[in-house]
């Protein structure tokens, strides 16, 4: 049996397309966050697509989780170390086999840029291939809080779809 890109391709094909809102707000505070993404859960919840708002502080390439161990009973605390950097907000949305995530993402970036009082914001697509998956796993790898919303299971997707991890 002979693997073949178009295998690895299909592994992680999606049922629709991701997109992602590019915010040019910096910094951007733990407030304007909380604020963006309540924006993201009202909006989502509406037409039922799926999303994830991160917010970090930093460097992608220095970023690395470490655990700490308190002692105390429950979850140890995860830490995201490396070189710090000013705030910053990542984001993903994605519908279902039925429903494109495109419009509500175009309706939240008019909200944002009504929000700031002037064009603040870029709409990209991140497909629904093996870019949509880098970029959750780009998400969760220096995340310092994380928020999800719908019914797609982001953090699952990228656990089982890790060759490396």
């Amino acid at each position: 049996m002979r693997f073949r890109l178009k295998d690895l391709l299909d592994y992680y094909r999606l049922d629709s397309n991701c997109y992602s809102i590019e915010i040019y707000v910096t910094p951007m505070t733990k407030h304007d966050y909380f604020v963006l993404r309540e924006k993201f859960r009202y909006y989502c919840k509406k037409k039922c697509i799926s999303w994830i708002a991160v917010y970090s502080t930093t460097d992608s390439a220095t970023a690395k989780q470490t655990v700490i161990h308190t002692g105390k009973r429950g979850r140890p605390h995860k830490i995201v170390q490396g070189v710090e950097v000013d705030g910053h907000i990542h984001n993903l949305f994605i519908g279902n086999a039925n429903t494109s995530a495109y419009s509500t993402v175009h309706t939240i970036k008019q909200s944002i840029d009504k929000l700031y009082h002037k064009s603040v914001c870029k709409v990209t697509s991140k497909g629904r291939d093996i870019h949509a998956y880098n970029t959750m796993a780009y998400c969760f790898k220096q995340a310092d809080t994380t928020r999800t919303g719908g019914d797609f299971d982001f953090k699952g997707y990228v656990k089982s779809h890790d060759f490396f991890g």
